[in-house]
């Protein structure tokens, strides 16, 4: 991986899809790079057409390149192509708060945890940042998990996961959409992989920055 010594492994990789996100990755990289000063931050560009690209390097990011469209596709490449002890997926629109990866690494690298989920909750567990369409279809999606698979999880769609390097990979994923976090789910529960969850916030996104996930239509593509 250029960038760093490839014949010492990181202990933390926060690995970044991104399409489209000039306006907030660069803030996203600077947060994790402060709260988790040892760790590398990847994005995978994936073929976006603003300068997403150069505020993720601006910002002290690696910049890989994934072409074929699909949060999927960045995803399988991002794990596929960078390597250490522990993986941090979030997304690139500054939704997440940096702060809860410290808990998240240490449950995967203390405790021998295979996947932690950061569950949105946004401040004071109300407002419109995580938009109502979202919250009923992720809960619908929630439930179907629970009672197929058993998986203690409250937040099936949430974009901000830590994760174990035996975990990560050992990921298939399929290419496209966002069917990638109900992926990683299901990846767990074949694997009978330990999950917890850690409460974050989740943080509006800035002007001018508008959502990729479409609720109905994602939604009907994950079941």
């Amino acid at each position: 991986m250029p960038g760093h010594d490839s014949h010492r492994r990181p202990t933390i990789a926060v690995v970044i899809p991104c399409f489209n996100e000039e306006k907030t990755v660069g803030r996203v990289v600077e947060d994790f790079l402060r709260v988790l000063p040892d760790c590398i931050v990847v994005i995978a560009d994936n073929n976006s057409t603003d300068d997403t690209a150069r505020a993720a390097r601006a910002a002290g990011a690696i910049v890989i390149t994934e072409r074929r469209r699909g949060k999927g596709m960045a995803v399988r490449k991002l794990l596929a192509d960078v390597d250490a002890e522990c993986f941090v997926m979030v997304d690139g629109d500054a939704t997440y708060d940096a702060a809860s990866a410290i808990e998240m690494t240490r449950l995967v690298l203390e405790e021998s945890y295979d996947m932690v989920i950061g569950v949105r909750k946004t401040p004071e567990d109300g407002g419109e940042e995580y938009r109502s369409g979202h919250r009923f279809g992720n809960a619908i999606l929630t439930w179907i998990f629970k009672s197929l698979f058993g998986l203690p999880i409250s937040d099936t769609l949430s974009g901000y996961r830590a994760m174990s390097r035996r975990f990560a990979k050992t990921f298939p994923g399929s290419p496209e959409g966002f069917e990638v976090e109900a992926e990683l789910n299901v990846h767990a529960a074949v694997m009978e992989a330990p999950v917890a969850e850690v409460p974050t916030t989740y943080i509006a996104r800035p002007i001018g920055s508008s959502s990729k996930l479409r609720t109905y239509r994602d939604g009907w593509r994950i079941l």
